[in-house]
């Protein structure tokens, strides 16, 4: 038979924001808790007995009374199988000295992991049935559709504020922004309008970059680095080049579908260094086709002209054929001879923009199932002290939020386990990478709360001798992050100016950290791809990244833009296509609605 407790909400009300709730039954080893929050109940049930004592799985049946409507349950638990370190470490060997990658797996194992439970309606009662195990804590969060909204709506209003930056910070960020775009009139074809990858000498051009160039030229013409008419210019022989240029399954193809190859020749356009059709990566060049078709809205022949390749260019991509047939999610990749590689788009990535534009097509749009199947796997994570949606490198949280002005926007999904949107989310996720870097778990040089910046980037191959005489391999390329890593002290300086317009105070004292500890972080005024501080060099950058990437130099540009004037949000949040990709999805909300 199970165990019964029951609790009634309202209970002793008063006008705290927490308040422990009485609760009623009695077990010899079970004993329950149950705290109200503002917009939520937890209740805490631990399962303990004294060593050498009998103790078995335990039934819990807790009743709730006078319930407001709830909107999700999740239970958590720590156990012997479930978020127990020591059983990780066990497994390991129990070493007395664990490996970075044993240590990482170790903190991992720690974690707990929130899963969905069910209330049943019993009259006017909700009941919820849970096994217990011996020796566990378990925790039940029930979180309240009602003032989950009125606490959703606060959210969006306080962000809605522009930070007040003062003289010296705008004369700061106006630099740090010139010299980003700079790369993109220094890099990009006058043939195709292409842009380089990197700034290495003979990079392919990337379609992702060229993205980050087409949503920049109209941050440069309101800034007078470019005129309106050069950034027309810049953006018609950009789109001219991808309407003429050949689509079709050959190796040498610029594209197929509507979709493109993610590098191509910067000259003649066509695919190179053998790589995939890239459904990401054309997602973030329709991102740049997109502002430019809102951007450049007046008469002339030019600007028509952009906003009818921008249409065309748009509805061109076939989404629905990106289609895994096995489960039904989106695919990486395509190659030509050997089609889809077994890689789809799942959990909390990169990819939101790319399921907007999809969701919009109005000639193969993605079912909206597909985004919803993708938001049920997210992995909510407590680290410094808040919950977020667990994502290990920084350019995912930053990437479609370049974009996307997802202030006060929800989409059933974000708000789960906290009273928060995406936005939200990504200024929680840069104060984990602070904390992180703070607390420096494998004491690498330089890092700091205002020293970090976890992301995907180069790094240094091989296997090297650290700044301590240690010898540590090196991966090169990786896409890392915390808390669940890889860290091999590889860091992206480009992090705290990219963090500007989410978190502007921590990011300007990153950015003052950074530029005062580690100046040849700058190269002609852009930031390099990464530095690794913890192995020696020329200065106290160590290892210093041999480029500058184009994808940087755009996130940073735009991300200032937003920070001060939201031009990037404002032109998406004008679009119409952005509209109805969004509501497609289920977001709703703050300037949505």
């Amino acid at each position: 038979m199970p165990t019964h407790f029951t609790c009634d909400y309202v209970a002793k009300r008063d006008r705290r924001d927490e308040k422990k709730l009485p609760v009623k039954g009695k077990h010899d080893t079970v004993q329950v808790w149950v705290v109200r929050g503002e917009n939520r109940v937890t209740a805490v049930i631990v399962h303990l007995a004294l060593p050498l004592h009998a103790v078995k799985p335990e039934t819990v049946d807790l009743e709730f009374f006078h319930l407001p409507e709830v909107e999700s349950t999740h239970v958590s638990r720590i156990d012997p199988k479930q978020a127990n370190a020591k059983a990780r470490w066990q497994m390991h060997g129990a070493p007395r000295c664990p490996t970075a990658d044993e240590v990482t797996r170790i903190v991992e194992a720690s974690r707990m992991k929130p899963r969905n439970g069910k209330l049943t309606a019993k009259g006017q009662s909700r009941s919820i049935e849970i096994v217990v195990q011996p020796q566990s804590v378990t925790t039940i969060e029930l979180r309240f559709a009602r003032m989950a909204r009125k606490a959703d709506k606060q959210s969006g209003d306080k962000m809605a504020a522009p930070y007040a930056f003062t003289a010296a910070e705008n004369n700061l960020l106006d630099k740090l922004q010139a010299d980003a775009f700079s790369y993109f009139t220094g890099s990009a074809s006058p043939e195709t309008g292409l842009v380089a990858d990197s700034s290495q000498v003979g990079s392919a051009a990337s379609i992702a970059a060229t993205g980050f160039a087409l949503s920049c030229y109209p941050v440069a013409a309101e800034h007078g680095w470019l005129s309106r008419k050069q950034a027309a210019d810049m953006t018609l022989k950009t789109l001219r080049f991808f309407r003429d240029s050949r689509q079709g399954k050959d190796a040498k193809a610029t594209g197929y579908k509507g979709f493109y190859y993610h590098f191509l020749d910067m000259h003649s356009g066509k695919r190179a260094h053998g790589c995939e059709l890239s459904t990401i990566d054309t997602a973030m060049l329709l991102s740049g086709v997109l502002v430019a078709g809102e951007y450049f809205k007046r008469k002339g022949t030019a600007e028509k002209e952009i906003r009818l390749l921008s249409n065309a260019l748009l509805e061109r991509v076939d989404w629905a054929w990106t289609l895994d047939k096995k489960n039904g999610e989106v695919n990486h990749s395509w190659f030509p001879r050997e089609g889809f590689r077994t890689v789809d788009w799942e959990g909390y990535t990169e990819a939101l923009m790319m399921y907007v534009l999809g969701v919009a097509s109005k000639s193969h749009p993605l079912p909206r199932e597909i985004y919803q199947r993708v938001a049920q796997g997210y992995v909510w994570h407590h680290n410094a002290g808040l919950e977020w949606i667990h994502a290990a490198p920084l350019f995912i949280h930053l990437f479609p939020q370049a974009w996307l002005d997802l202030r006060g926007l929800h989409d059933g999904f974000v708000s789960q386990h906290a009273d928060i949107d995406y936005a939200e989310n990504t200024r929680r996720a840069i104060v984990v990478q602070r904390d992180y870097a703070r607390l420096n778990p494998f004491n690498y040089v330089g890092y700091g709360e205002n020293i970090w910046g976890l992301s995907a980037c180069e790094g240094p191959h091989g296997t090297h001798t650290l700044r301590n005489g240690n010898k540590q391999k090196f991966v090169g390329y990786a896409a890392r992050g915390v808390t669940a890593g890889p860290d091999d002290g590889t860091l992206v300086p480009w992090a705290a100016a990219a963090c500007v317009a989410h978190a502007p105070e921590a990011a300007l004292a990153g950015l003052h950290a950074t530029l005062l500890r580690y100046p040849r972080a700058l190269r002609d005024g852009q930031f390099v791809g990464a530095i690794n501080p913890s192995l020696p060099g020329d200065g106290p950058e160590g290892w210093v990244a041999p480029a500058c990437f184009g994808i940087d130099q755009g996130l940073v540009v735009m991300m200032i833009e937003n920070a001060r004037s939201g031009l990037v949000w404002e032109l998406m949040r004008k679009s119409s296509m952005v509209k109805r990709g969004l509501k497609r999805l289920g977001f709703a909300g703050a300037w949505l609605a």
